[in-house]
């Protein structure tokens, strides 16, 4: 059985990175930064650890060997950021992630899976499939300037370590993954904002009428939590060395396509949302599609959720009410 610590087991990847590796059979260790959320690994079965990556004597709370695997997911996200404070993502998601493979040094963990940020090749969107190991492009202009910085800084310490150490690595590059829970706002510049799909299916289960802004026709990637979570659980079991996999379907889908699968699912049978073209709209288009060859290849990744497959099987999580105890802050 595989031992396995989640740093940031508080965030959405995480806590649903808890349920799938205990379902597939291994032994795992969540680590949080807050306590609130302790009703979950009560419900799995699982002791949470207290752990601010930030602070390095919170790591002699962990074992000191016999780690097979670590997951970073714990990271300051922008979508998280109320205001504007960039040292945060320095302070967390760089130093941080030095503090983690530190421990993975001393304790001599075999493997590290990270989730970098698909805007580490932002300049790349837009023209076709972009390949894992397409270089660098970010955009130095935007909220998410430092935030990828810090990533981008985070992903070449992992590379250090690996030739330094020996640490094996696998880099997830992750694209928005949707997923169910109850929260339905995010920051955007600072300011709360809806979850675009999130206000999508409370109109559909109203059964309001839901506009299409601009062109229905581009297409992007559209990620489901539990085909991020397969590609983590193949890349431990393939014990992958160092590489870089596109979190991705293959596939692009577009915002037509979207809101028509929303409207199937969540809509009462009998009256189903209007849906309304506005192309006069303007808004920012998000064009990026995503290579999975080398997933394919070489771990057997399959991805098994189009849009309309996903969005059924978040109904049933909303339905089970097993994430109602997370709420919007």
């Amino acid at each position: 059985m595989r031992k396995v610590i989640i740093f940031g087991a508080g965030g959405l990847i995480g806590m649903n990175l808890c349920r799938s590796l205990s379902s597939a059979g291994m032994e795992v260790i969540p680590t949080v930064r807050s306590s609130r959320y302790h009703s979950l690994y009560e419900r799995l079965g699982l002791e949470f650890r207290l752990i601010d990556i930030t602070a390095r004597k919170d790591f002699n709370k962990l074992p000191e060997s016999g780690v097979d695997v670590v997951v970073l997911a714990a990271a300051y996200l922008p979508a998280a950021m109320k205001g504007y404070h960039p040292e945060q993502y320095i302070e967390n998601n760089t130093l941080g992630a030095l503090n983690v493979l530190e421990y993975c040094r001393r304790a001599h963990v075999k493997q590290i899976i990270y989730f970098q940020s698909h805007s580490d090749v932002s300049g790349h969107w837009g023209n076709g499939l972009i390949d894992p190991y397409t270089p660098k492009s970010v955009n130095y202009n935007n909220d998410h300037s430092v935030y990828v910085i810090s990533k981008i800084a985070a992903e070449e310490l992992i590379k250090h370590y690996h030739a330094a150490y020996g640490l094996s690595y696998c880099v997830l590059r992750c694209p928005n993954i949707y997923a169910w829970q109850p929260r339905e706002f995010y920051y955007y510049n600072g300011e709360k904002k809806y979850i675009a799909y999130r206000k999508l299916i409370r109109q559909a289960i109203n059964s309001e009428p839901i506009e299409i802004w601009g062109n229905c026709k581009v297409k992007r990637d559209m990620v489901y939590i539990k085909d991020l979570e397969q590609l983590v659980i193949k890349s431990i079991e393939k014990e992958v060395d160092s590489s870089i996999y596109n979190v991705s379907t293959g596939e692009g889908t577009t915002l037509e396509e979207e809101i028509k699968a929303i409207v199937r699912v969540f809509c009462p049978s009998n009256s189903p949302s209007p849906i309304i073209y506005r192309p006069e709209i303007s808004v920012i288009e998000s064009n990026h599609r995503y290579s999975i060859d080398n997933a394919v290849e070489e771990i057997g990744y399959e991805p098994q959720f189009d849009c309309e497959a996903m969005f059924r099987d978040m109904k049933k999580e909303m339905d089970s009410h097993f994430w109602d105890f997370i709420k919007d802050e």
